[in-house]
């Protein structure tokens, strides 16, 4: 009885086994792709061209290392660079931002889904006639493909993801942004550039409770600011800016439409010489002295386009993030490398 049962576990495993579906390397051993990421790998285990690793999860879909690998030797190894010469810090940076960006359109697709947006199939076959015709026959397309670790199934299905996601921006996210009248004179009333002190505490890469007791340190230098002591100082005492800290934290005609929106909304607000409240930016606390803003010299009609296609921009901006937010939220993102 006992070996009966341990014989049909063992058919079981063998058929559970079987029944798994053998995931084929993305580059063949003796290819330029599979050497490069054999050298990389090195700096960069998770590269490791022999596996697939995870870089991202969500409940719909996963973004793994064979998602990035095409774009990273497009970037760095396509033109022979020596991998090498590469750091791991340049290789990491590049993945990372490959697979948010990736991740990003993926969920942004499926939101188009879920709106009733389409991609008609036909849209896609008139792209592979194209790409066939620049590169002189769907043959030599082909190859192409298969020298990024490609087929022509994973192009059309990026394919498709980008122009969803594209679709998905114009038609819903950004479908009702608009910049009146109103809000375009005030933008150019209000100045175009402004100098300033600045203190940064920076507490990036830092736990929730360092990040908590950096922000209880900004709040005592606020009050030393606030109740009069010089700003310049305190500057040049606690500011983790290198660039400022020796000056003060002096940062002269600082262009408006390069501010971020936190900070501008600061500077434009305050009065000059007052002290604004602790804003927070991606990795950094503030705390920021208005010394004087300067006024936009050009007439108001001939900036007022310009100054329209800012302020859209920002508004798309700012929609987009919240829209990433709320999706990420919904399909549980999880950054896992």
């Amino acid at each position: 009885m006992r070996k009966g049962i341990i014989l049909i576990l063992g058919l079981l495993l063998v058929a559970a086994a079987c029944s798994k579906k053998k995931e084929t390397a993305l580059y063949s051993p003796n290819s330029n792709q599979y050497k490069f990421f054999e050298i990389v790998s090195k700096k960069v285990p998770i590269l490791n061209p022999n596996q697939s690793n995870v870089l991202i999860r969500t409940t719909k879909f996963k973004i793994t290392t064979r998602d990035v690998m095409p774009g990273i030797y497009r970037e760095f190894g396509i033109y022979g660079e020596n991998p090498q010469n590469l750091s791991e810090k340049q290789l990491t940076a590049f993945l990372h931002h490959l697979a948010s960006q990736k991740a990003n359109q993926k969920l942004f697709a499926i939101a188009a889904q879920n709106n009733h947006i389409s991609f008609p199939q036909d849209s896609i076959e008139a792209e592979l006639q194209e790409m066939y015709t620049i590169f002189g026959g769907k043959k030599a397309f082909v190859k192409d493909l298969a020298s990024q670790g490609l087929t022509v199934d994973a192009y059309t299905s990026n394919l498709k993801t980008k122009v969803l996601y594209r679709k998905y921006l114009n038609q819903v996210l950004f479908k009702n942004i608009s910049v009146s009248e109103a809000e375009i004179k005030d933008y150019y009333n209000s100045g175009k550039s402004a100098t300033i002190r600045q203190i940064s505490l920076s507490f990036k890469g830092k736990s929730e409770a360092e990040k908590k007791k950096i922000y209880q340190k900004m709040e005592m230098i606020l009050k030393k600011a606030r109740s009069g002591e010089d700003f310049a100082k305190l500057a040049g005492t606690y500011s983790d800016d290198q660039t400022t800290k020796n000056e003060g934290g002096l940062v002269q005609d600082f262009p408006r439409s390069r501010m971020p929106e936190p900070i501008e909304k600061a500077v434009f607000r305050l009065p000059a010489g007052r002290i604004s409240d602790i804003i927070e930016t991606g990795s950094d606390y503030l705390i920021l002295k208005v010394i004087q803003r300067q006024k936009e010299t050009k007439p108001y009609q001939e900036v007022k386009k310009e100054i329209k296609k800012y302020l859209e921009y920002r508004e798309k901006v700012a929609a987009y993030s919240a829209g990433l937010d709320s999706l990420k939220k919904t399909f549980h993102y999880q950054k896992v490398y």
